[in-house]
């Protein structure tokens, strides 16, 4: 299972929210609804800049929602992948649908949805995939002699080797799932629900389905409207996500116990390594261990898991799924074992490959790890080096690197969206914007982290999507801050995407979203400056008078600047504000008090020099680096020349720079400009 703004199985290290968004108002039932409306979003949830590798493409018609209970995906029917087939489509292998029907629920699911936006904006998908499915298979033709040439083979071989050489099985990796989390939850709370066809969510869009409701084709992020069609006695349950929250928290501090750096993926599945565990407890097995956490999981809180282990984290996510529910699979950590397991897998069920992706590589003749690998030589020339690495890495069965995305590395960005019922009206896409803001508000303040990046994307009613940008003048986690930004955002946004939709009026908006980046811990930002700081101060302080002394001549300079300086105060005394030179830091001013005044100034500076860099685009385009400069602050009546009396010595105000790293924004100077190393 999968949270609805977080993914998994991704090549960047990006994570995203974890508090579960709302899945919109729960619709009046006896209400009409067009199949506009059917729909939710046609991409991940979240923003990514990878699409490719995010558990899904975002063309997918797989909507990702709270639940997901793993990426295993049989492949397409055969005759069900013509132009639109593959996308209108849901997988029977989730865990309670093996039973079902899957051509004849697919087919259904086409005839609710033909003739809505939805339809017509993924038949444009489906073409485009399609012609570049065929530009593909062109490139084939013309690099198969490549491919096949002896000094390429030996070069793809040497590859494999090395990679091969990495292969780690001293881990014990487990991934552990609560079995329909939302909706087991609530049949604990309800257990007259347990014998019926129950999901959770809203007419809009399901979040989870019971065992029950999946027998008939429910599941996990599907619009409600089209469960009701396939399920008539379907009983939909609104979302009450503190309860969730609530026993998410109990398991995992249970879980804790065996793994005290567990890591999470969603309110219900998470990463454990029980390696040193069991070395510290003289074990060789890990399946009782697992066991009696599941056993301790449904004494505490009602409720069951399935578990997965294996010597890497992606092996043990596509174990988990094996015996759904109340179940757990093991692999061993033995070579042969793992590599016979590997090559018989199925690429689709590989976390990170998603529809698209399968159907690319079943035209070029791939369908297992086995295939991928024979064919490594010719798929090294037609996919990109990136998604090459990642999908032979993964073909090969060696999750190091999976285990890295989703458990380590800082966080990159958290963000938020809303889908709602499509319409122009300024003030409700205000209100939700508020909301989404606030959300992330939120979510910066209870991490102590802050953010100096926000971009809002917007979907219009034909499912187009559009994103705006802009880097902020410092790092933020206030409302008053990000709200106007966003806002300014919002209208860029709305006017791109009613470009793209050609219309002569404002485009109807069905979702929003809200997006924090260039994240840091509150900690270490206020660390950082006042550390540079006092460092930058003392080298100063420091080298002064000798600088003074050997440009004036040595004794007579140097008698000057004695004359003019106090004669026995600490040298940190005559520490000022590196911004404004005017207020004074005197020794033993608590660093809370310095971080506040250097903010305000900040502050002042950021209204001085103006606006940041903004883009908008699908993905955000991106500022040149050639073109990202900062502007001085200007000086103003609220900056007074310092006394005279003063001892001459460089300045503590360093200059604006051009020549910033790759990566960087346009904008005011921040906390890292004042407070860079001296010899910077």
């Amino acid at each position: 299972m999968r949270d609805e703004l977080g993914g998994h199985g991704r090549v960047g290290q990006r994570a995203n929210l974890t508090r579960p968004r709302e899945a919109g108002p729960v619709p009046d039932p006896s209400a009409e609804w067009s199949h506009d409306e059917l729909g939710a979003d046609g991409e991940l949830a979240g923003f990514g800049d990878d699409e490719e590798f995010q558990g899904v493409f975002s063309q997918d018609f797989a909507w990702l929602s709270q639940e997901h209970d793993g990426p295993a995906d049989p492949p397409a029917a055969k005759g069900a992948d013509d132009a639109t087939g593959y996308r209108f489509s849901y997988s029977a292998h989730k865990a309670g649908m093996n039973q079902v029907d899957r051509a004849k629920i697919n087919a259904r699911i086409a005839e609710l949805s033909k003739g809505s936006a939805y339809y017509e904006n993924e038949e444009r998908k489906s073409e485009a995939n399609r012609q570049r499915e065929l530009r593909l298979l062109d490139q084939v033709s013309e690099m198969r002699p490549i491919a096949q040439s002896e000094p390429h083979r030996a070069k793809i071989a040497r590859r494999i080797t090395e990679l091969e050489a990495t292969r780690d099985l001293t881990q014990t990796i487990v991934h552990l799932d609560m079995n329909a989390f939302y909706a087991s939850v609530e049949e604990r709370d309800l257990p007259e629900l347990k014998t019926k066809p129950m999901a959770v969510g809203s007419t809009m869009m399901l979040c989870t389905a019971n065992y029950e409701a999946r027998k008939y084709g429910v599941r996990a992020a599907m619009p409600g409207y089209i469960a009701q069609q396939l399920c008539p006695e379907l009983v939909i349950i609104p979302l009450h996500f503190d309860k969730y929250r609530a026993i998410s928290d109990q398991v995992r501090a249970l879980l804790r116990e065996y793994d005290p750096d567990m890591r999470t993926a969603g309110l219900d599945e998470c990463y454990l390594n029980l390696t040193t565990y069991m070395k510290s407890h003289d074990l060789s097995d890990p399946q009782p261990i697992v066991q009696e956490m599941r056993d301790r999981i449904i004494e505490k809180t009602q409720l069951t898991a399935s578990a997965g282990i294996a010597p890497d984290a992606m092996l043990a996510k596509v174990c988990s799924d094996l015996n759904k529910p109340n179940g757990q699979y093991y692999l061993a950590p033995d070579r042969e074992t793992v590599v016979d397991f590997t090559n018989k897998l199925l690429m689709r069920r590989i976390s990170g490959v998603g529809r698209v992706t399968e159907h690319l590589l079943k035209t070029l003749g791939v369908e297992t790890c086995a295939d991928f690998v024979r064919e490594a030589a010719i798929l090294s020339l037609a996919l990109s080096e990136k998604a090459f690495g990642f999908l032979l890495q993964s073909a090969l069965g060696l999750g190091n690197a999976f285990w890295s995305d989703v458990s380590s590395g800082p966080q990159k960005s958290i963000s938020t969206e809303r889908t709602f019922r499509a319409t122009r009206d300024a003030a409700a896409w205000d209100s939700t914007l508020a909301a989404l803001v606030a959300e992330l508000h939120m979510e910066l303040e209870s991490t102590s982290r802050l953010s100096r990046h926000l971009t809002v994307k917007v979907k219009s009613a034909s499912f187009r999507v559009r994103q705006a940008g802009r880097t902020l003048h410092k790092y933020t986690t206030q409302t008053t801050d990000l709200l106007p930004v966003a806002r300014t955002l919002l209208t860029e946004a709305v006017a791109a995407v009613t470009a793209q939709d050609g219309g002569s009026e404002t485009s109807m908006i069905r979702l929003l979203g809200v997006r924090v980046s260039d994240l840091i811990d509150r900690e270490v930002l206020e660390k950082r400056g006042i550390a540079r700081f006092l460092i930058r101060l003392g080298a100063e302080t420091a080298v002064g008078p000798a600088k003074s002394a050997a440009g004036s001549g040595g004794a007579t300079a140097e008698a000057s600047s004695s004359a003019h300086a106090p004669p026995s105060r600490d040298p940190v005394d005559e520490a000022v504000c590196p911004v404004c030179h005017v207020v004074p830091f005197p020794a033993g001013m608590a660093e809370a008090a310095m971080v506040w005044h250097i903010d305000e100034c900040l502050n002042l500076a950021a209204l001085r020099a103006g606006g940041a860099s903004n883009a908008v685009g699908e993905p955000e385009a991106a500022v040149a680096a050639s073109s990202r400069k900062r502007a001085a602050p200007a000086a103003g009546p609220s900056s007074p020349a310092r006394p005279s009396k003063k001892p001459a010595r460089p300045s503590a105000r360093p200059s604006a720079r051009s020549d910033k790293s790759k990566g960087e924004s346009s904008g005011s100077r921040t906390l890292d400009d004042f407070f860079a190393p001296a010899d910077a």
